[in-house]
């Protein structure tokens, strides 16, 4: 067991310590450099090598995930393979956690493609169920992330930022409908059962994937999902991840009624979801996100006031869309 020359050569290319991949029981004669990991080639087949700059507590928190999410039968997850001195992950002198699981093939979702769409939804909500009663030993408390307070303080933002920008009379109009946008918003997410649901689901102690994404989702064969990419893990209600989602295809479609409710009830044939839940989906879908990533990137640069108007009209007709979708659907 070992590296072979040929790969040795290749992991010194990209800065990879020899000793610490030695720590597993594998026999590696080539790789390759994949995005964010590499793909180890190996006697006992192909093998994902993933390389964390983070605390030992958040490593261990993302093989506990996987182990949990595992133990609850959500098994299509990339598991952690132990060294063979037991561990599951292996540190290096510069703080670096070098962590190797099977590695899975497919391609990213086909967010056109209503099949795709359907099976992801399904495994969504499957992940939801699976994270219940999840817990670490470092948790002092299990604190939920607080959607009224993070939608208020966004929209002091978004009219901080604004100030900085322009002063033109269109982008004054725009900002207008904007922020009217974010305050509904923000009055349907205090009106609704928010409270309750959130103080329901910390009872319940789930997590949300947290960039439930197609950097994170793999297709595989014969309908199968596979989900990575739980770094960003959060202690969240699952609406979160379920609005992002919703989000994230919708405007992969334009906004299309059809689309929206395929995914709602996708969902909910797995894992139900309350009148009172859709009242908080509505809410979060309601705010001005489009608008909030323009103020963003505004605020970075200097941009000429014909640009910015361009990217405020390509916000606006965004917005439109989901309007007119969300309307349709009684939102």
């Amino acid at each position: 067991m070992g590296v072979r020359r040929r790969a040795w050569d290749s992991l010194g290319m990209l800065n990879i310590s020899k000793n610490v991949i030695e720590q597993w029981d594998l026999e590696i004669f080539g790789l390759q450099p994949k995005d964010k990991v590499v793909l180890l080639e190996t006697r006992s087949g192909p093998k994902c090598l993933k390389v964390l700059q983070k605390s030992i507590q958040d490593v261990h928190s993302l093989f506990l995930i996987l182990e949990h999410l595992a133990s609850r039968g959500f098994k299509s997850v990339p598991r952690f393979i132990r060294t063979r001195y037991g561990k599951p992950y292996a540190k290096t002198d510069d703080n670096k956690f070098y962590c190797i699981s099977d590695w899975i093939d497919g391609s990213p979702p086909d967010w056109e493609n209503q099949i795709d769409i359907f099976l992801v939804t399904e495994k969504l909500a499957k992940l939801h169920l699976a994270s219940h009663d999840f817990t670490v030993s470092q948790e002092e408390r299990i604190t939920f992330v607080n959607w009224q307070q993070r939608f208020q303080w966004m929209t002091q933002k978004m009219v901080g930022i604004n100030l900085e920008i322009s002063q033109e009379n269109y982008v004054k109009k725009f900002f207008r409908d904007m922020i009217e946008r974010a305050l509904l918003s923000c009055r349907l997410l205090k009106d609704s059962g928010y409270r309750v649901i959130k103080e329901k689901a910390e009872q319940k102690k789930g997590f949300c994937h947290g960039a439930f994404n197609e950097h994170h989702i793999i297709m595989g064969n014969r309908g199968k999902v596979f989900v990575t990419g739980f770094d960003e893990w959060c202690r969240d209600i699952r609406l979160t991840d379920l609005a992002k989602f919703i989000l994230l295809v919708a405007n992969k479609n334009q906004w299309s009624p059809q689309i929206v409710q395929s995914i709602i009830e996708s969902y909910d044939r797995v894992y139900h979801l309350y009148p009172a839940e859709w009242e908080i989906v509505c809410a979060y879908l309601r705010f001005p996100f489009n608008y909030w990533e323009v103020l963003k990137e505004l605020a970075k640069r200097e941009a000429e006031i014909n640009e910015a108007i361009r990217m405020f009209e390509m916000c606006w007709k965004k917005e439109a869309l989901k309007e007119q979708c969300l309307m349709h659907l009684g939102c």
